[in-house]
């Protein structure tokens, strides 16, 4: 999914926000926005929302020194996440359908996002919405039938938060499945996206060998990506891809990808003919 017009201010109010929290200044976070509209402005064509959000941090990384100013804020939402996990638990265990209510969860905890400005949330209304949602666009079936048949899965994280969710999926897997499943997080800081310690920290170790991208992109562009990751990619039968930023640079490539994803945005919104808000379980 190649960046959207609309995408531009988004980016550019991501970078003044960003720079915010590394400690800039005023006239600082305006060169900052300047530079970011600059960048986006001039963007070559079929360029990815991720690729841009990669840039203009790394720029921003550079004029602070700050290497991951959203450090504190992935605490935070991380403890939240850890916080309902229980509660949240207990209702996919309650389920008759343990495999979907846990990619329901998994899906719910795709609210937890810094990179868009304006989204608030709280760890209650990630419960609140467990209770009442359920994807609007829905490949379960084809999922629950591939994940059978897998013998190898690759699970692409998102945000440091939500991956304490994902643990509820994993769980189903190493449960129910034989296939070897691979976890990967980003290769470093970007905005409030899992890194390795947050994928060990949450436990993940336990139910998956743990990798990364290689990039500090907010998305497993392909094109960037580690050998290592490329490797695991194309071995497996299965990529699991959660949220917007992987959604966004894997649309469209040939593999067996199944998103898990909430359309938090008006251009994913759109883009998948959804109301906003929507949960999304979709192949590729």
């Amino acid at each position: 999914m190649y960046l959207q017009t609309e995408c531009k201010q988004c980016l550019i109010k991501q970078a003044e926000s960003t720079a915010r929290l590394s400690g800039a200044n005023d006239e600082l976070i305006a060169k900052i926005s300047k530079e970011a509209a600059s960048i986006v402005e001039t963007a070559p064509p079929k360029t990815t929302a991720p690729e841009l959000a990669a840039i203009i941090f790394d720029k921003i990384r550079k004029y602070t020194g700050v290497l991951d100013p959203y450090l504190e804020i992935k605490g935070k939402s991380f403890e939240g996440a850890l916080s309902i996990y229980p509660e949240i638990a207990k209702k996919v265990e309650a389920s008759k359908d343990r495999l979907r209510a846990s990619l329901v969860a998994s899906a719910v905890g795709n609210i937890i996002d810094f990179g868009i400005p304006g989204l608030s949330f709280s760890p209650q209304s990630i419960v609140d919405e467990y209770e009442n949602l359920t994807f609007e666009i829905d490949d379960y079936e084809e999922l629950k039938d591939e994940l059978l048949k897998a013998k190898k899965i690759l699970y692409v994280a998102d945000n440091a938060g939500e991956i304490v969710l994902d643990r509820l999926f994993l769980e189903w897997m190493k449960a129910n499945l034989e296939a070897e499943v691979v976890f990967a997080v980003r290769g470093g800081p970007i905005i409030n996206d899992a890194l390795l310690k947050d994928a060990m920290d949450s436990g993940i170790g336990e139910l998956a060998e743990i990798i990364d991208t290689g990039t500090a992109i907010p998305g497993a562009l392909l094109k960037l990506a580690s050998k290592n990751f490329m490797k695991v990619y194309d071995e497996s039968d299965i990529v699991i891809s959660k949220g917007q930023g992987n959604y966004e640079v894997l649309e469209g490539e040939n593999k067996n990808i199944f998103f898990i994803l909430k359309a938090k945005c008006d251009v994913i919104a759109k883009f998948l003919s959804v109301e906003l808000g929507s949960l999304i379980l979709k192949r590729n």
